[in-house]
């Protein structure tokens, strides 16, 4: 800030958001100000060229602050587009996963379908061997009708056999 000796100075001010107010000042005379929103400019009538000189250093100060700002927004564009490059990746290994879970939803159907067929084929040979088992009981009491059979039939020809011998004895006395 200036002195009261007169020497110069540049002050800054924010008057409000987005608007700043630079004053040169010479000890405590404000010489005159500029408006860095709307470029008006204020000027006392004390006006000399040492304050001229500390406006155009201030000028410069602006323009190469710009620059900055204008780099900075470069930076932050290529930024911005990088992210999106990085969502649109995002999407594409999203629509990847979605296809994937698809497909293997399709192929967990075909299993279920599989199981199911194979289901029925196990009911349709459960329902086969129990005829079987059924046919084989009934193999099994024929069976047992024959041995029946062939044990009334040895019976019988042993009683032949006893009633021949009984009465080739009876007639031999």
């Amino acid at each position: 800030m200036a002195d009261e000796k007169g020497s110069t100075a540049l002050l800054e001010s924010k008057k409000s958001c987005g608007t700043v107010w630079y004053s040169v000042v010479q000890g405590s005379t404000v010489l005159y100000s500029v408006n860095d929103a709307s470029n008006e400019v204020n000027v006392s009538n004390k006006v000399d060229n040492a304050s001229y000189e500390v406006f155009h250093v201030s000028n410069n100060v602006l323009n190469v602050s710009n620059k900055v700002c204008s780099v900075s927004n470069e930076f932050r564009n290529v930024s911005n587009e990088v992210c999106n490059v990085s969502n649109e990746v995002v999407n594409v290994s999203n629509e990847v996963v979605n296809v994937s879970n698809k497909v293997c939803n399709v192929s967990n159907e075909v299993c279920n379908l599989s199981n199911k067929v194979c289901n029925v084929s196990n009911k349709v040979c459960n329902v086969s061997n129990e005829v079987c088992n059924v046919s084989n009981k009934f193999v099994n009491v024929s069976n047992k009708f024959v041995n029946v059979s062939n044990e009334v039939q040895i019976v019988s020809v042993l009683g032949s056999l006893f009633s021949f011998y009984t009465h080739s004895t009876e007639g031999g006395v």
